[in-house]
C-alpha cells in the first residue's frame, strides 16, 4: 500500500511538471509572437503581461518570471510614444517586476533582479504648480530621459530604478534602493536615495 501511495504521488508529479513545462512552452510562444524580436530559449513563468510588444525586443536564454509586467506605453490618453524596451541575452527577471517605458530602457547581458524591482523611465507630469494641481490621472506622462542598466548587473529586491539612469556593467543594487542617479561600474549601491557604499575599482 505504501509503495502504491509513492507511485501515485511521484505520477502526479510527473504529470504536473509535465504541465507545467507545456504552459510555459504555449505561453513563450505567444510572447515570441507578440513582440519585435525575440532569442531562443526563453522562459516565461505563468501571468505575464506585456503591453506594446511591437516595440520590445528580448534576447536569448531570458527568463522572465511571475506575475512581471513589461510594458511600452505607446499612448496615454492624448499622448502618444515611441517607446523601445530593449532585454539582452541571459537576463533573469524576478517575480513580480514592473518594467515601463515611454522613452527606451535597456537591461543588458547578464543582469538579474530580485523580486517586485521597478524600472521606470517616467513619471505623471512634471513639477510645476499648474501640472500639481490636475488629478493625478489628468496628469501628462513625462520622462526625464532613458534608463540604461550594463552588463551583469544584480539588482537586489524592491529596488526601484528611476529614469534618466545610467547602471554600469557589474554594479550591485541593493534590496529596496532607490536609483535617481548614475551608478559607475563595478560599485556596490544601497538607500533611499541611493549612494555607492563601496567601489570595487578601489580594490
Amino acid at each position: 500500500m505504501e509503495q502504491m501511495t509513492k507511485y501515485f504521488v511521484s505520477a502526479i508529479r510527473f504529470l504536473l511538471r509535465a504541465i507545467c513545462y507545456i504552459y510555459r512552452s504555449i505561453y513563450g510562444w505567444f510572447i515570441h509572437y507578440s513582440i519585435q524580436s525575440c532569442g531562443k530559449n526563453i522562459t516565461v513563468w505563468p501571468r505575464i503581461k506585456i503591453y506594446g510588444g511591437n516595440n520590445i525586443n528580448i534576447g536569448k536564454n531570458v527568463i522572465i518570471r511571475k506575475n512581471t509586467t513589461i510594458a511600452a506605453q505607446v499612448r496615454y490618453h492624448n499622448q502618444q510614444f515611441s517607446p523601445t524596451i530593449t532585454i539582452e541575452d541571459n537576463v533573469d527577471l524576478g517575480e513580480h517586476c514592473f518594467i515601463t517605458a515611454i522613452n527606451e530602457i535597456i537591461i543588458g547581458e547578464g543582469t538579474t533582479t530580485g523580486r517586485m524591482v521597478t524600472i521606470t523611465d517616467n513619471s505623471h507630469g512634471d513639477t510645476t504648480i499648474e501640472n500639481m494641481k490636475k488629478n493625478i490621472p489628468e496628469r501628462i506622462l513625462f520622462s526625464k530621459g532613458r534608463v540604461c542598466i550594463g552588463k551583469k548587473v544584480w539588482i537586489g529586491d524592491k529596488a526601484t530604478i528611476l529614469p534618466n539612469v545610467t547602471i554600469g556593467d557589474g554594479a550591485i543594487i541593493g534590496a529596496n534602493a532607490v536609483v535617481s542617479k548614475d551608478i559607475p561600474p563595478y560599485c556596490i549601491a544601497a538607500g533611499n536615495p541611493a549612494r555607492i557604499i563601496k567601489n570595487l575599482n578601489n580594490g
